[in-house]
């Protein structure tokens, strides 16, 4: 495997301005053949996107990646939502265009974009900081355009596409030669504080041997385009979803300090005599199970009620309660303050093809949870904030009609964590972790689970919930 450099035909440095060097995409850069959008490509990909990486230096660890769209950005913008507002607010601080931007390799990191009023005109800055120098791969997914992830007006899945501006073999080197700059810091950082990892900018770091950071060939992961499976036989070869990296060789960590890792034992005296409850969605059942299988075995969650509440079998104080279609009953519990610890969210639900809740009635009801939570009762709960949803092109989101997508997911996440912490309820930051492994992570003992993720890609977030009750 070769790491393939960005252009040097166009480097300026002058006056201490930039160092700005085209990135050139891989020879399988390519649109998906059977596009669902019914929105006109130029014959190659190449034509659409100008993309470039801009640092201070070229040792530099930091930059930031422009991205323009030459071709099918639109200048007449049609109504997308009766709200006026929203409507501004998406523009300048979404765009037209939803994708996936991963930096993958000694650290994985989601870029998004920094609000701009160039995003009108579909040019994107996405700026990153890396602790960890070294060899990445650019993982970039293009997914929706022309407002489609964000339009209220028709209740419709937003139709999706799996085009690969930058092909699946772009590598870079990052910073200088090495993974240097992160593993000498490392040791230097102070035990992280109870919620204090919540509040901190992370990522997930590689804790394998540092030779072996990328996988040989690239795996499969998945098909985009068939959904829940086991082979990849049906697959058309541009619709499968293929990784680098190994998601079981990570782990989710701030920058600023050093969270706590518990063993299992230590785990499960703490619990002892807690009573903690993860209240809403199933991404919460999923918190519940893996927490439970983790310290009680395999067997301590019944895998088959999955709508039920359930009380592990290894620990009657440890539960789920679910909250998923009945909205106007999605609530705390009235005895909240009785609780060690309840781990809520409410997001994917207000999304789904029953529901299609808009920004502004999303708002409304996090305004009528948030009533809710009695004062003695605000140092014992606290918010999960809503995952990302994996890349999907299949019948069930399309016959679903799925709302389910990155720039709702990210307005409804802005409004309540902004929400919650103003009442000092403490706010579990998720979605970027989820995401930088939407790609990557899916396999379980059933199969592919294509609505969320492995034990591993929850586990940090378990131990920094048991370092808050222990």
């Amino acid at each position: 495997m070769t790491t393939k450099k960005v252009s040097s035909s166009d480097v300026t440095a002058k006056n201490g301005e930039p160092i700005c060097e085209k990135v050139t995409p891989s020879e399988d850069a390519h649109f998906q053949k059977y596009r669902l959008d019914g929105i006109d490509q130029p014959a190659s990909i190449a034509e659409k996107f100008d993309i470039r990486l801009c640092k201070e230096a070229k040792d530099s660890a930091s930059g930031v990646f422009h991205i323009r769209k030459l071709k099918g950005c639109m200048t007449d913008i049609k109504k997308f939502s009766e709200d006026s507002k929203y409507e501004e607010k998406v523009q300048t601080e979404m765009g037209q265009d939803e994708f996936i931007f991963l930096l993958e390799g000694p650290e994985v990191h989601s870029l998004h974009p920094r609000k701009s009023e160039k995003m009108k005109q579909c040019e994107y800055e996405l700026p990153f900081t890396l602790e960890t120098s070294g060899k990445y791969h650019l993982n970039l997914v293009w997914v929706r355009e022309n407002f489609k992830a964000t339009d209220e007006m028709n209740k419709v899945w937003p139709a999706a596409h799996f085009d690969l501006p930058l092909g699946t073999k772009t590598f870079l080197s990052l910073g200088s030669d090495g993974m240097s700059l992160g593993l000498a810091k490392k040791q230097e950082l102070g035990t992280c504080a109870p919620h204090q990892s919540w509040h901190e900018k992370a990522r997930w770091v590689y804790q394998g041997e540092s030779d072996k950071v990328f996988f040989e060939e690239p795996k499969d992961v998945r098909c985009v385009d068939i959904g829940f499976m086991t082979t990849m036989k049906a697959c058309k070869t541009k619709n499968v979803v293929r990784t680098f990296i190994d998601y079981e060789k990570y782990d989710y960590l701030p920058t600023a300090c050093r969270p706590r890792r518990f063993t299992k034992e230590e785990a499960k005296t703490c619990l002892a005599g807690k009573k903690v409850d993860f209240r809403g969605d199933s991404h919460m059942r999923l918190l519940f199970w893996t927490l439970s299988q983790w310290v009680y075995g395999h067997n301590s969650v019944n895998r088959e009620e999955k709508q039920k509440f359930q009380v592990s079998r290894g620990n009657i104080n440890l539960t789920h309660t679910p909250l998923m279609d009945k909205l106007e009953k999605a609530l705390p519990p009235e005895d909240l303050s009785t609780y060690d610890l309840v781990v809520s969210n409410l997001g994917h639900h207000p999304a789904d093809g029953r529901h299609h809740y808009t920004l502004e009635m999303y708002q409304k009801l996090i305004d009528t949870y948030a009533s809710k939570i009695p004062e003695n009762g605000k140092k014992k709960l606290v918010w999960f904030e809503t995952p990302a949803m994996p890349l999907r092109t299949d019948f069930a989101v399309k016959s679903f009609t799925d709302w389910r997508t990155d720039h709702r997911f990210r307005l409804y996440n802005e409004y309540a964590n902004a929400k919650f912490e103003s009442m000092g309820v403490p706010v579990v930051k998720s979605y970027d972790a989820t995401q930088s492994m939407s790609l990557h992570a899916y396999k379980n003992k059933e199969g592919y689970d294509l609505w969320h993720y492995p034990p591993e890609v929850y586990m940090p977030f378990i131990h920094d919930m048991l370092d808050v009750i222990c």
